[in-house]
């Protein structure tokens, strides 16, 4: 692991995997989750005895500046889930239990507002979500489907 301060990014996407692994829903559903720990199996495709499987994602995203002091950035966290067979819907209520789990509404904005505890440069502003679920079983040669989904966070970061 390389020797730099903990970043927002890093808080953040901590914070998301500890709500979505401690989510009472979830916990009881999601057999395998890969959050990229620096594990050698981090880019190893789970075993179908292993799903449904959920994996999290950092993806591109884009600033604007704000002001001159600020700068507005999303960060934008992909969520790929996999489920054994074909039934569409598994894979859309796997989607709704993230989202569920991480709703601004919920303890979810909490746990994100908590993870920037201390960090004075830096605020939660919003939380989204991207695109729903989508199916891409006709890539899979194993009758399982996989689907991505994404969480958009915006921050405020201040020089």
């Amino acid at each position: 692991m390389l020797n730099l301060p903990v970043s927002a990014y890093t808080k953040l996407y901590r914070a998301v995997e500890a709500q979505l692994k401690d989510d009472p829903v979830l916990s009881g559903v999601v057999k395998k989750w890969n959050t990229f720990e620096g594990k050698t199996e981090d880019f190893q495709k789970p075993s179908v005895n292993q799903y449904p499987a959920v994996a999290l994602l950092v993806s591109s995203s884009g600033m604007s500046a704000w002001s001159q002091a600020a700068n507005e950035e999303t960060m934008v966290i992909d969520i790929e889930m996999a489920v054994m067979g074909t039934d569409q819907d598994d894979l859309l209520n796997l989607w709704w239990a993230i989202q569920k789990a991480l709703k601004p509404s919920t303890k979810g904005r909490k746990a994100l507002i908590e993870a920037l505890k201390g960090d004075k440069c830096t605020t939660v502003v919003f939380e989204g979500f991207g695109k729903s679920a989508l199916n891409h079983v006709k890539y899979r040669e194993d009758n399982s489907m996989v689907g991505t989904g994404s969480i958009y966070i915006n921050l405020l970061i201040k020089e």
